[in-house]
């Protein structure tokens, strides 16, 4: 389980940490781009042999389509064996009045990343990624106990996100094609959750009341990864955080998984 404060504590931490790194990698990207169009400045002013525009035997350059091309990405597909945990928050506080999840168990995921560009010759990069994955929360800790109990109280919660995240990645290891990477990402997403819960007001926690919880918004998501790369596929383990507020209440899904995917680059 992840209690409220320390979903709230970590990703306050992951967002700080990740924020510099973001902001180091959009000046990098920035730079990359800047020398992309110096390359392409040149090439346009064609070659001294045949004063023709260098690049394409018709002495047309690939414009757009090559700043949109997916040439080099990976995509993924696999299972994922994880644990997810909603909290659901009230007041400036952020007090926990609910706290429902479920065991270690499996689900599909698919993912879309960009080829990693390193820094220099460091081992130090970045890369985009677009994720789905979606849960089934059942179980519901009770608050009426000195110990946390986890238990059946008729409710759930159904849901999905979808996240694009820059990511800060370094590699500790490789060898042909394995390669080990520890990644640090903070981006956008967006999360859906539909089900009900029963919240603990303060006021009268001895009187539960039945929320319904339907929220389809926005969301800030945070996650640290290490990930086993090879030329087919990957084993990786994650924890995440997702950040959504509807309706007076802050919800905040954390995530721990093991995954293994089959990957394939794309173009």
């Amino acid at each position: 389980m992840f209690p409220g404060k320390a979903v709230l504590t970590g990703s306050i931490l992951v967002f700080i940490l990740a924020g510099g790194a973001w902001t180091a990698t959009l000046v990098q990207a920035a730079d990359d781009l800047d020398e992309v169009h110096q390359e392409r400045g040149a090439a346009a002013a064609g070659s001294p042999e045949t004063g023709q525009p260098s690049g394409s035997p018709d002495g047309k350059n690939g414009g757009m389509n090559g700043i949109l091309s997916l040439a080099g990405y990976r995509g993924s597909i696999g299972v994922s064996f994880k644990q997810v945990t909603l909290d659901i928050m009230v007041g400036s506080d952020h007090l926990v009045v609910a706290t429902i999840g479920n065991e270690f168990s499996p689900s599909l995921i698919f993912n879309l990343q960009s080829p990693v560009k390193f820094f220099g010759k460091s081992k130090v990069g970045y890369f985009l990624k677009y994720e789905y994955g979606g849960f089934n929360l059942n179980v519901q800790e009770s608050f009426f106990s000195w110990e946390p109990q986890w238990q059946d109280m008729g409710t759930s919660v159904n849901g999905y996100f979808i996240s694009a995240t820059p990511v800060l990645t370094v590699e500790t290891y490789r060898r042909s094609e394995s390669k080990i990477r520890w990644n640090l990402g903070v981006g956008l997403g967006y999360l859906s959750l539909d089900g009900d819960v029963i919240i603990y007001l303060e006021d009268d926690p001895y009187q539960p009341v039945r929320h319904e919880v339907d929220i389809h918004e926005p969301a800030l998501n945070c996650y640290l990864s290490m990930e086993f790369l090879g030329s087919k596929g990957a084993f990786g383990f994650k924890v995440a955080w997702l950040q959504g507020k509807s309706d007076g209440y802050y919800y905040y899904l954390s995530e721990a998984a093991i995954s293994a995917v089959w990957t394939k680059k794309i173009g």
